[in-house]
């Protein structure tokens, strides 16, 4: 004769951590979310420099990313451009700041979710500077930045570690990687920067 098992008992303690636990994870969930909605869409001061006003605005590209920085003495950075149908928009934006040139613009690596919208960028604006790292694609994305800055003239400055790109009194902005030559995987030649501050450091 086959003998019945017994049914565990679920203890009204064990009940209610669990209900507990769903509800701190829906809660948790909803300020996660609501946190990434605001860095999406306002800007963050990160210091002052003879009353200049250094931000950061992380514009929503969906896929991708878009930094535009605000720099003392009205000079202004972008790093990467999404993906091409976002060109526009980033150019809204900025224009919208009151910017009419990018005097640094960092193509991190040769993604089309990085460097989609850049040709609209530099077709654009007045652009200063260019920073990329050594490493080529045979995209049309990739072929097609190139073209548009080849167009105005431009001459693109090799991104690596080592090279500095503002020098200034409480104020820097050096490339930290890539540090190789060479890399199997795209990504791995992406452009970090590092933004310093008096006693202060960033990395984009």
């Amino acid at each position: 004769m086959a003998k019945r098992r017994k049914k565990k008992k679920i203890s009204m303690s064990t009940l209610v951590f669990a209900i507990l636990c769903i509800c701190v994870g829906y809660i948790l969930n909803d300020i996660i979310n609501e946190t990434y909605a605001k860095v999406e869409t306002q800007n963050i001061p990160i210091g002052d420099i003879e009353n200049a006003s250094i931000k950061s605005h992380y514009i929503n590209v969906g896929q991708g990313d878009s930094i535009f920085i605000e720099l003392p003495d009205n000079e202004c950075m972008l790093i990467d451009a999404g993906e091409a149908d976002s060109g526009k928009k980033i150019v809204e934006y900025i224009t919208q700041l009151g910017y009419n040139k990018i005097d640094y613009l960092i193509a991190t690596h040769p993604h089309a979710d990085h460097i989609g919208g850049m040709k609209y960028v530099v077709n654009t604006f007045d652009i200063g500077l260019i920073y990329m790292p050594k490493v080529t694609t045979n995209t049309s994305t990739y072929i097609n930045l190139l073209k548009a800055i080849d167009s105005k003239g431009l001459k693109i400055k090799s991104a690596k570690a080592g090279i500095n790109i503002i020098d200034k009194e409480d104020f820097k902005i050096d490339i930290l990687a890539p540090n190789n030559d060479k890399y199997e995987d795209l990504n791995d030649y992406s452009v970090v920067i590092k933004l310093v501050y008096k006693n202060i450091s960033y990395l984009y």
